[in-house]
């Protein structure tokens, strides 16, 4: 802490405990060199940074504000899963965040924002989302620090409800983009957050060219895209063979293989997830087991089998709101081909499986631990149409563009 540092005290605060407290925190910290502080700083949740820690001294605001602080300190935040179910036509959003306190480690909050609309893939705390009532559009916000900005409408007027989207990031240029696809063939539609190019889409060919494509035209739509830190940007395509990967920097596309599996991949037995910032291949094999292997080293193709999920080595315990007395003796461990894998959350250590849609509404998803082999059934009321966001937050505002929420 710098001498004579001057305290910042926000609007409607800096009397009585908030104040207090903040002089007790400035105390503790007196005598600490200002790089352990900033190491200290960056492992903090950014909401704590944002809405407290930053108005006590001006060295500290510096420090939070700094734009280079503020991406450390996103990409170090604890991923968290984001759980939409579609209500009419808006969605009901909940955050699955981890909670010592919980029987099973997690527990589901409130979402910070009211009617927010479709959430896609984002990244450093920033939302790439679909308004209520005005699916043609894209706004790009963060809830932590009241950012929003609306794009213009990309140049194939799409409605975005059979499409790809997700915000990325340019670690070369160190600004964010909109990467949309609705048609492979007419190519991919880019919005630069940032720098010259930031007014309007611009257009780059597509990774296939026609008759090239692995999947049957007429019946295959876009989705999301897996997204690796903003920085790559991973596609299911319909293929038993490989995917197709953007290095968000170069806006150049590849072919990924699929891992050399002893098993027979099929273009549905196989879910593309996040882990700990690599891409996870998840591959039922049967109804008693599933492989789960890491994407290691992305340039390489290098593919390395982290786990396998087998129904003999699986712990189940059943939850105590799923006790029924007729089913007291009856093994209910679900079949494994019912389940698809929608997250990862605990540095990698924790996959989260949903029920797959055929099987219409139900209870909720599961959680499996790798290390202890525990299957959990986790209860929340899930209807056949829900989204699975992975959300880390930041402090990231686009500043030169910022206004308010409404």
């Amino acid at each position: 802490m710098m001498e004579n540092d001057r305290e910042l005290v926000p609007r409607g605060r800096g009397k009585g405990k908030d104040k207090k407290k903040g002089e007790r925190v400035k105390n503790v910290f007196a005598l600490l060199p200002e790089h352990i502080i900033y190491d200290i700083f960056l492992k903090l949740p950014p909401r704590d940074l944002h809405k407290k820690f930053r108005f006590i001294s001006e060295s500290w605001n510096r420090m939070i504000c700094s734009d280079k602080f503020i991406l450390q300190n996103a990409i170090n935040s604890k991923p968290e899963l984001l759980i939409q179910v579609a209500c009419s036509r808006t969605f009901k959003s909940k955050l699955l965040i981890e909670a010592e306190d919980e029987e099973i480690g997690f527990k589901l909050r409130d979402f910070d924002m009211k009617s927010v609309g479709r959430v896609r893939p984002g990244c450093h705390g920033l939302y790439l989302v679909n308004p209520p009532r005005q699916t043609e559009v894209m706004r790009v916000l963060n809830p932590l620090t009241n950012f929003a900005r609306a794009l213009p409408l990309c140049p194939t007027r799409c409605p975005h409800k059979a499409c790809g989207s997700a915000l990325g990031y340019d670690r070369i240029a160190n600004r964010h983009k909109v990467v949309h696809v609705y048609n492979a063939i007419y190519g991919f539609e880019i919005f630069d957050l940032g720098g010259l190019q930031g007014k309007e889409w611009r257009r780059i060919p597509g990774p296939f060219k026609e008759y090239d494509q692995p999947y049957n035209v007429d019946d295959f739509f876009w989705s999301d895209p897996v997204s690796i830190n903003g920085e790559v940007l991973h596609w299911y395509v319909d293929s038993c063979e490989f995917l197709i990967s953007m290095d968000v920097s170069d806006e150049r596309f590849s072919r990924t293989p699929l891992p050399d599996c002893d098993k027979v991949v099929y273009e549905r037995n196989y879910a593309l997830v996040e882990m700990d910032g690599r891409l996870c291949f998840v591959h039922t094999i049967s109804y008693k087991e599933v492989d789960v292997w890491v994407l290691e080293d992305f340039h390489g193709r290098v593919w390395v089998k982290k786990h396998s999920i087998t129904s003999e080595t699986v712990k189940y315990p059943r939850p105590l709101w799923d006790y029924a007395p007729e089913r007291e003796l009856e093994n209910d461990l679900p079949d494994l081909r019912r389940l698809v894998a929608v997250g990862c959350l605990r540095n990698g250590e924790v996959v989260v499986f949903k029920l797959h849609l055929s099987q219409g509404t139900g209870f909720g998803f599961y959680l499996y631990d790798m290390k202890r082999r525990v299957l959990r059934k986790f209860k929340m009321k899930i209807k056949a149409k829900q989204y699975f966001i992975p959300h880390r937050s930041g402090m990231v505002s686009l500043k030169s563009e910022e206004q308010s929420l409404a």
